[in-house]
């Protein structure tokens, strides 16, 4: 029996499901469902990456109502059974994607993926909703789903890899590369035996078990995948809150005291020096005095925004308590540091903060310490504090390099 007559046979065998096709689709749909209400229950009323949660639910809605549209096909032409029920399914791979970019708050939104959709529905409504244009349709479909699939795992990378690191992010992109692969071997097959095609007629027939299977592992795939990033997200945020100054968003001094005992362990083991400088802000409590601690705030938020303009790319960068900041430069030597603290110093009176009606010029005294033999952290951070109470002392609005301490 060749293809056409396959299908001819098909469309005159009546809609009986076979056990292990029921079965499959009967699980198939109570995980679509399950976790279209489980991501409902994120977005609201958990409110947990609500954005994202919502959008993933919504994936699912739709894969759900794809997979129960197309249980409905047969030999004839039907828009609801099979273009409906494919656009459902393809739009729930947008909606995943559309979610993730979301979810990692990445800047590059694209909207190639819906523009991509839009553009293969438009080329599938061309082919008449049935069995006749079956192999048209399966290989439209798969390069659809290929396309956002790949977009995907495009973001999964790019946001495990922002928020944890290049070895995470292409591990959690394994599962949607798998998923990629499959459609991209779907379409080969497509190509090359289109015969075998006979297996997306229906779901509910012993042909179609493989198939079935394939769908249960991918939409198993997909939300475990999913709920991973959701999970990831979650873990990078808190910790990014454990290490972040609440008020200006630069770490704390918890985490910059890490970072210090970090660059100290290089210098030990490599030699690699480095470099902090310490800075207070010049008159700061006549600002609060004569303003408010509101204009307070402000100023020191506008310190940081400043800051995070001027320092150096590998620069760290920490309110290290109340109007004092620290910044720490691995890998700077003392000439290097100083040359920092006097770009730092030139670029903050050169913005001016407006409280009200009034411009405010906001000055610091910078005091600069490099790591040298016999120095501990706790030494070289009291070294930079010397420094800068001696720019006070003479002034303030300054910077000065700390007096390495004589050896023993």
């Amino acid at each position: 029996m060749d293809y056409t007559e396959k299908i001819s046979y098909l469309s005159c065998v009546p809609m009986e499901f076979h056990p292990v096709a029921q079965t499959l689709l009967t699980f198939i749909t109570l995980i679509a469902g399950v976790s279209a209400i489980g991501w409902s229950i994120m977005a609201y009323p958990l409110k947990i990456a609500p954005k994202a949660s919502l959008f993933f639910a919504s994936a699912n809605y739709l894969i759900l109502f794809g997979l129960l549209l197309n249980l409905g096909r047969s030999h004839s032409p039907s828009y609801l059974h099979w273009f409906l029920a494919d656009q459902c399914v393809l739009l729930g791979f947008v909606f995943m994607h559309q979610g993730m970019t979301r979810l990692f708050k990445l800047k590059n939104i694209s909207r190639f993926g819906l523009y991509a959709w839009f553009s293969f529905a438009v080329l599938m409504l061309t082919q008449d909703p049935s069995s006749d244009s079956l192999v048209v349709q399966e290989v439209l479909f798969s390069l659809s789903a290929a396309i956002n699939v790949f977009l995907l795992t495009r973001a999964i990378y790019q946001g495990m890899n922002k928020s944890f690191s290049r070895l995470a992010a292409i591990g959690m992109s394994i599962p949607s590369t798998c998923i990629l692969l499959v459609f991209i071997t779907r379409i080969l097959l497509l190509a090359v035996v289109p015969e075998q095609t006979t297996a997306f007629y229906t779901l509910n027939t012993a042909e179609a078990v493989p198939i079935l299977w394939a769908h249960t592992v991918l939409n198993l795939l997909l939300n475990i995948m999913m709920f991973a990033c959701a999970l990831a997200r979650l873990i990078s945020k808190i910790r990014r809150m454990s290490e972040r100054d609440q008020l200006t968003d630069l770490y704390n001094r918890r985490a910059i005291r890490n970072k210090l005992d970090a660059c100290h362990e290089q210098w030990s083991q490599e030699r690699k020096v480095y470099s902090l400088i310490l800075f207070d802000i010049d008159r700061f409590k006549s600002i609060n005095d004569n303003y408010g601690h509101h204009v307070g705030d402000n100023a020191l938020v506008f310190v940081a925004s400043l800051l995070r303009k001027n320092v150096p790319l590998d620069a760290m960068v920490s309110r290290y308590g109340g109007e004092e900041f620290l910044v720490l430069l691995p890998n700077y030597d003392a000439q290097a540091c100083v040359e920092v603290a006097n770009q730092l110093r030139a670029a903050l009176p050169s913005e001016k903060l407006h409280p009200d009606t009034h411009a405010l010029e906001i000055t610091a005294s910078f005091g600069c310490a490099t790591i040298a033999d016999t120095v501990s952290v706790d030494q070289l951070i009291v070294l930079a504090d010397h420094a800068m109470y001696g720019v006070k002392a003479a002034g303030r609005n300054g910077v000065a390099m700390a007096k390495q301490p004589a050896p023993a």
